[in-house]
């Protein structure tokens, strides 16, 4: 042996590096993979326990107030949609259209839709404040007054609801 090449002598370093057969390498990723597929299974659970709640509608839950307090009315004009993320809940608010009474107080009726399962629908009209929020009516106050037309009720929702001054 004294004649070997060195480069072939094998030493006890060389052999604990030698590659392992095919089906002893694969064992550690299966390993690996099923601890990741448990981890995903657990933090699939912990999502879904969280959101369980979310998006349900609550007995008792008023879509109308959240609509009222959601001030979409004051800046959406009728027939949009806008979408409203309201404690947890997820609403469509679209005004129908704006009435003017002869006292001077705008009225808007308008449909608003809780986004859940089983889906809520309601119509509602609610009147302008002289503070300047709106607080829910009749139907039949709201339909008092006379209808604005869509360049009113843009004048309107731009200058934030003022009147305009009564003609001379």
């Amino acid at each position: 042996m004294p004649n070997a090449d060195p480069r072939r002598r094998q030493t006890a370093h060389d052999a604990a590096r030698k590659p392992r057969p095919w089906w002893e390498r694969g064992l550690h990723w299966i390993r690996r993979a099923r601890l990741a597929g448990i981890a995903a299974l657990i933090g699939a659970i912990a999502l879904g326990w969280n959101l369980r709640d979310r998006d349900v509608a609550a007995p008792g839950v008023d879509i109308v107030a959240l609509a009222l307090d959601s001030g979409a009315l004051e800046v959406t004009p009728s027939g949009h949609v806008v979408t409203l993320i309201a404690n947890d809940a997820v609403i469509e608010v679209r005004p129908l259209d704006t009435r003017r009474h002869a006292d001077g107080r705008h009225c808007r009726s308008f449909d608003v839709s809780h986004l859940a399962d089983p889906p809520q629908r309601q119509s509602a009209t609610a009147c302008r404040n002289a503070d300047g929020g709106w607080r829910a009516v009749t139907a039949d106050h709201g339909a008092n007054g006379d209808l604005l037309s869509a360049e009113a009720e843009a004048r309107r929702i731009g200058d934030d609801w003022r009147a305009p001054p009564p003609p001379p």
